[in-house]
């Protein structure tokens, strides 16, 4: 009898502890979302732009919209957080339909897609369409962020044609390093915690 309560119990602890890890999302509302500047129209816009902690990871949303007159194959963005100045963490968000997915990762070296596995897009993003991307990340945000910045773009169009703007004094967290679909060498890396 006592090894059936001991079994309850243990199920018990187990369903309140999953409810509990469930339910500890906090929502960091953002004041500002700025874009990388660019001699060049960017081809998109970013719009909506949210912001969560959940138990063990920090998740972001966002809306990409086609500005251009060409249909989008794939789209790349780091955006970047802060709370005030202080840099908090960086997502790389990251869209592609099966056609442009597998032509970009053949030249490039496979790494765990566990942090950056791409969101499929059903067809191309036309002119005017919009998509939402959600992003999570391993690291857990100790304090809400209050302003983003999209401070990498790169957009492969359908046609072959692509579109790339980093912005002045860009930085990503080093396992963006080796994100997917393109190796980001050379780039300034933020350490996650303070030396």
């Amino acid at each position: 009898m006592s090894k059936m309560r001991f079994y309850c119990v243990a199920t018990l602890m187990f369903l309140l502890l999953g409810a509990a890890r469930a339910q500890s999302e906090t929502r960091c509302p953002l004041r500002e979302v700025k874009f990388a500047t660019s001699n060049q129209e960017t081809p998109i816009s970013v719009s909506n732009v949210s912001f969560a902690t959940r138990f063990e990871q920090s998740v972001s949303w966002l809306d990409v919209k086609n500005d251009s007159s060409k249909p989008i194959g794939a789209v790349s963005l780091i955006v970047e957080f802060y709370t005030g100045k202080d840099y908090v963490l960086s997502l790389l968000f990251h869209a592609a339909t099966l056609a442009k997915a597998s032509g970009m990762y053949e030249s490039t070296p496979r790494f765990s897609s566990i942090f950056t596995t791409p969101q499929t897009l059903p067809a191309s993003l036309l002119p005017g369409e919009s998509k939402r991307l959600e992003e999570s990340g391993p690291l857990f945000a100790m304090h809400c962020p209050n302003t983003a910045r999209v401070s990498f773009v790169r957009i492969d169009f359908g046609s072959g044609a692509t579109f790339e703007v980093r912005a002045n004094g860009w930085r990503c967290d080093a396992w963006l390093s080796n994100a997917k679909p393109w190796p980001l060498d050379g780039i300034p890396q933020q350490p996650t915690f303070g030396a």
